[in-house]
């Protein structure tokens, strides 16, 4: 069963189809991988921004006291949690601002006046995060603004292992569904294909028994399948217009020789019995 080509082709088909299967399926693991990440600090990036923009808003409002920064607020309108890293939590607050604190030992270069992407575990926290952390600036007068800090916005990683479970549980659906699509239609080819083999290896030995008048079945499509069902059409009628001339003329020359062989009988049989006899072999007159 499994050497016969029946098998073996729908096998081979499913084998190919997996084998790309999983490699799209990688590819496109990766590749959602990436667009997430890069989605994700997108996200992070523009959140900071615009939160350290309404900070610094409120803050230079009521002249660099700390603002009433609604950090649980706005932690659950964007979904991501605040941080702070500098050189207070919130510079000549007479109330907290809300925001947790960061040893700057989790961002060394917090005073490089840019835009910075890294990963960090917050204290008394086992889970991973990526943040953006973006400068804070406070006007020190009309033409002059100081870094004191950065804000932080941070989103846990499993984020993204949530994003990419969603995805691999649907391509797993769309890969087995695409098995047993391809299944079906490798075993409805392999039927195609084998079906007129086997007609073409039965009739193959019918004329190795020497039964020429076999029926080769009509294949249609003009494929290659189909012209070797023509060809071996033509040969066995070859096969068997040969052995009806062999006979013919196997009758023919019997017919021919019976009748010498038929008075060549008779005049034996007649010498045995002594009716006629033979000069050559009579004995010689008497002088």
């Amino acid at each position: 069963m499994f050497r016969s080509l029946r098998f073996r082709l729908p096998a081979l088909f499913l084998l190919g189809i997996v084998v790309s299967g999983l490699i799209a399926s990688v590819i496109a693991l990766r590749l959602f991988q990436s667009y997430v990440q890069d989605r994700l600090k997108e996200e992070l990036r523009r959140d900071a921004i615009g939160l350290t923009e309404l900070y610094q808003e409120q803050a230079n409002k009521e002249n660099g006291a700390a603002p009433r920064f609604a950090a649980p607020k706005l932690e659950k309108a964007t979904g991501a949690r605040l941080y702070y890293i500098g050189l207070s939590v919130c510079p000549e607050a007479k109330r907290p601002c809300g925001l947790r604190l960061l040893p700057r030992t989790y961002l060394p270069n917090w005073q490089s006046d840019r835009q910075i992407t890294f990963e960090f575990t917050p204290p008394g926290s086992d889970r991973r995060y990526v943040a953006v952390a973006n400068p804070l600036r406070l006007s020190a007068g009309k033409s002059k603004s100081v870094q004191f800090g950065d804000l932080v916005v941070a989103k846990p990683k499993t984020e993204l292992n949530e994003r990419l479970i969603t995805l691999v549980e649907r391509l797993a659906i769309a890969f087995f569904g695409g098995i047993v699509i391809a299944g079906l239609l490798g075993w409805y080819l392999s039927r195609r294909i084998t079906k007129p083999v086997l007609a073409l290896s039965s009739a193959a030995d019918k004329v190795a028994r020497g039964r020429y008048d076999v029926e080769v079945p009509e294949v249609r499509g003009g494929d290659e399948i189909g012209h070797l069902a023509d060809r071996f059409r033509e040969m066995a009628a070859r096969l068997s217009e040969a052995e009806q001339q062999e006979r013919n003329f196997l009758m023919t020359v019997s017919h021919e020789l019976r009748t010498p062989l038929t008075a060549i009988r008779g005049h034996v049989d007649a010498l045995r019995e002594g009716v006629a006899d033979d000069p050559e072999v009579a004995p010689p007159p008497s002088r």
